[in-house]
């Protein structure tokens, strides 16, 4: 009996160790997010918004389109926080801000979470999720939304 004891205590000790440590091995990069380059600054076209209200569950299409825009994103300031202006078609530019949160976690998103913000209304922003390669970037809605549709999408093509 004291012989099976001793390596059943040191399985469950193995198996308590390698569950505690699943998520926070430096070694293991599946979880690590990491904020964009340089490259993510420059100019974007807006492409669609898919999902949203009115939007059809199956095509992700057919809800409310915002206005046709382009958004140049400048890199951070020295405070951490960088700067979005939109030009609208209508002529019309809209400034904001955006900055990446320290508590990634908080958001529960596969992306980098990106928040933005206009200083002017909606202090301390909307928290987007980042999703980005050299030509195309899609910004996930994780903010708050009280309907049965899937939070939106806006789709960006880089234009320089």
């Amino acid at each position: 009996m004291k012989k099976t004891i001793l390596p059943l205590v040191l399985l469950l000790m193995a198996a308590f160790a390698f569950n505690a440590c699943s998520n926070n091995d430096d070694e293991d990069d599946r979880f690590v997010i990491c904020p964009p380059g340089p490259s993510f600054v420059g100019e974007w076209q807006f492409v669609e918004k898919l999902d949203g209200p009115g939007a059809d569950f199956n095509t992700h299409r057919g809800g409310l389109q915002p206005q046709a825009h382009t958004m140049q994103i400048f890199p951070f300031k020295e405070d951490g926080i960088g700067e979005i202006v939109y030009k609208l078609a209508d002529g019309k530019t809209q400034k904001c801000e955006y900055y990446f949160p320290e508590d990634q976690e908080r958001y529960q998103s596969n992306y980098m979470v990106i928040v933005i913000a206009d200083p002017q209304v909606n202090q301390p922003g909307i928290p987007f999720g980042l999703e980005f390669d050299n030509d195309c970037l899609q910004l996930h809605y994780l903010g708050l939304y009280c309907t049965d549709h899937i939070p939106e999408t806006y789709v960006y093509k880089r234009i320089k």
